[in-house]
């Protein structure tokens, strides 16, 4: 699979899935999707029965989640990646304001879903990967080997390293690897 850049800035905004929010895919495919969502008022959660959700905080003060069978999670945490079953009923409260977030849904039993952050520094950084991902640019300086810079959240989707020239960067690499 060849390096392919979706730019944050071409993503088109969509609705969710329960017409309540804001959304952009960044990719999908059979049993999983990866966006940005805009957390903006008091809503309930779109339901993803079977599926998995990791939600990670990118801008703004955070918001309470807030499930029907389970104790609340707040998450004012930038960076933090946020692990919870999308077939658990949740309303989410911003807390002081809109918030930016990474969304990984997947469906659990097909795939083996993960968010991590990491940080690469150096004019030139080579990092292994055990599969294909997702390396989205949340701050910093990067731009592929001899090739484009990358902007804030772009996307880069990668498969056996991810090779960046720049001072230092910071990403959240989303991964998903089939169930055996």
């Amino acid at each position: 699979m060849p390096d392919r850049i979706r730019r944050f800035a071409d993503l088109p905004i969509t609705p969710w899935r329960n017409g309540k929010g804001r959304k952009a895919d960044i990719a999908t495919g059979e049993g999983w999707q990866l966006s940005f969502a805009w957390i903006e008022a008091v809503a309930p959660f779109s339901a993803y029965t079977g599926q998995d959700r990791i939600i990670t905080l990118l801008e703004g003060p955070g918001f309470r989640l807030s499930f029907a069978d389970h104790a609340p999670v707040v998450v004012d945490r930038p960076a933090t990646p946020t692990i919870f079953s999308g077939d658990w009923a949740v309303e989410c409260q911003p807390l002081g304001g809109p918030s930016m977030v990474l969304n990984l849904i997947a469906a659990r039993v097909r795939w083996q879903a993960s968010v991590e952050i990491v940080e690469l520094a150096g004019e030139l950084a080579v990092m292994p990967l055990s599969g294909p991902c997702h390396a989205v640019l949340l701050e910093g300086d990067a731009a592929i080997a001899n090739g484009p810079a990358l902007a804030r959240h772009d996307t880069l989707q990668v498969a056996g390293r991810l090779v960046l020239q720049g001072p230092r960067a910071r990403l959240a690499l989303a991964r998903l690897a089939p169930r055996q």
